[in-house]
């Protein structure tokens, strides 16, 4: 009966050719020996000095050789199928047959086990070694302000150290957006929609742009096993100053984020509630007659009995008034000391320290030391309280500073100090990603919306006598169904 073979390719770093060639060699062999060949394993950019765990090639072939899916497994050479003795163990332990482009070894019998140890055994050496000799040459290279080499990062050339214009210029803008509030999934957005890849020709996701904003390299820092060297060749793109607060933002525990939820075209959700139930609502498209038509709703009982639905035309534009007449309010307050960012960057430091002890308690191997970092746990945690408390003090102390900074970036038109008319601030707030409507809006105003005809009471001069006022009854309909109230 004829043998039943599977080919396992594998390389280090992604290369198409290299993987090309391992096949043509390996696949000659099965036919040369009249096997038929069954399937191949892929593992392209994979380390065999590492773990490969679930999904890689390599896993998925010890579980089909443990379920006797093929008889042979054929390489170009042992270090291509492995480096330690411990995958040798566990491949031994399939029970498989392993046929190399050098000669074949048996790990079913003791002598093929034994060698097949000793060039394992060897090939770790090797590794080691080669570890060794990279580790030195990298802390030398640290030591000279050199930065490591890998893949081309953005913003710079591939030596790392001297920076791609084009690319530099994108990424001080991205610092800029995020200080201005703006999510990380809107700017990834706007890289894809403008063209511009990422070093490896892809599309830009937000972990990428994530990333790509934390690195200390953005501001020159050069940095070797967590610790920033004294001397760096890095040219900065921005200052650290800039730097440090786009790290406090992104790493800020209450900033409210997730990567993977797609961006609402509706502004006022979560903001405006349902006079009813205190509810939130949501966005509603419904067609009729072939036209589409956009409301909120009630998310509770959309559109049901006496909770509301209101065009989404007539409140957004009735809530954007809103924001401009309280941002002309707020405008010239007095500016904090910067002591927001002071905090934000002690408090996302201590969070990390509080990981960091965590996981040593965690692993811990004596009741002493776990002792030990259980204290340290502690008062980390304290104080990261006490910061806590602090910057939500400074919090409001700030406020005034950054709604004086918003009002001037809507407000404002080209001359400093003149304001911009409402065309213009209706244009700019047009332009603003939803999320930072939502947040300047839900920060601002309360919103509520009354049902259709809902009996509202409302003041209007007396005709008859002058200087006074009555109090008038009528059914809300249009803006008169949306209440705002400034916080």
């Amino acid at each position: 009966m004829t043998k039943r073979a599977v080919i396992y390719l594998r390389q280090s770093r992604e290369n198409p050719l290299g993987i090309d060639r391992q096949r043509e060699r390996t696949s000659a062999l099965v036919a040369a020996r009249d096997w038929t060949l069954t399937s191949e394993y892929v593992d392209d950019d994979v380390s065999a000095s590492k773990a490969r765990g679930a999904g890689t090639a390599w896993a998925q072939m010890l579980k089909d050789a443990k379920d006797g899916v093929f008889d042979v497994i054929v390489a170009v050479d042992l270090d291509r199928l492995l480096r330690t003795v411990g995958d040798l163990v566990t491949l031994t332990g399939t029970g498989a047959a392993v046929l190399t482009v050098d000669g074949e070894i048996d790990l079913t019998t003791a002598d093929g086990e034994f060698r097949a140890t000793m060039l394992a055994g060897i090939a770790r050496f090797e590794g080691r070694r080669k570890a060794e000799r990279q580790k030195r040459a990298a802390d030398q290279r640290a030591a000279q302000g050199i930065p490591h080499r890998a893949h081309r990062v953005f913003g710079w050339e591939p030596d790392g150290i001297t920076l791609r214009e084009s690319e530099a210029a994108i990424l001080r803008d991205m610092h800029a957006r995020v200080l201005a509030g703006e999510p990380i999934r809107a700017i990834a957005r706007w890289l894809n929609d403008a063209g511009i890849p990422t070093p490896r020709d892809r599309q830009w996701q937000p972990i990428n742009v994530r990333r790509a904003l934390l690195r200390e390299r953005n501001a020159g820092l050069l940095v070797r096993k967590g610790v920033v060297q004294e001397h760096s060749l890095i040219q900065p793109i921005v200052p650290r100053e800039t730097w440090e607060q786009v790290v406090a933002l992104l790493r800020d525990p209450d900033r409210n984020v997730n990567p993977g939820r797609p961006v609402s075209r509706w502004w006022l959700t979560s903001v405006a509630k349902c006079s009813t139930c205190g509810g939130r609502m949501r966005g509603k498209v419904v067609t009729s007659r072939g036209y589409k038509q956009s409301f909120y709703t009630c998310a509770e009982r959309p559109g049901g009995g006496s909770h509301p639905t209101i065009s989404q035309q007539i409140i957004e534009d009735h809530v954007t008034e809103a924001v401009r007449e309280q941002l002309m309010l707020r405008q010239g307050q007095t500016p904090d000391d910067g002591a927001v960012t002071r905090l934000r960057l002690q408090r996302a430091d201590l969070a990390g320290q509080i990981e960091h002890a965590t996981e040593v308690e965690a692993h811990a191997r004596t009741d002493v030391s776990r002792r030990a970092a259980r204290r340290a746990v502690e008062a980390l945690e304290s104080e990261y309280e006490s910061t806590d408390a602090e910057l939500s003090a400074a919090l409001v102390q700030a406020d005034a500073e950054d709604w004086a900074s918003i009002a001037e970036q809507f407000l404002t038109g080209g001359v400093a100090g003149i304001v911009a008319s409402a065309e213009a601030f209706r244009a700019r707030w047009a332009e603003t990603p939803n999320e930072r409507k939502r947040e300047i809006a839900g920060r601002l105003l309360e919103v509520s919306v009354l049902p259709h005809n809902a009996p509202v009471t409302t003041c209007v001069p007396d005709m008859e006598k002058p200087g006074e006022v009555i109090e008038v009854t009528r059914p809300a309909k249009g803006v008169r169904r949306v209440l705002i109230t400034p916080r």
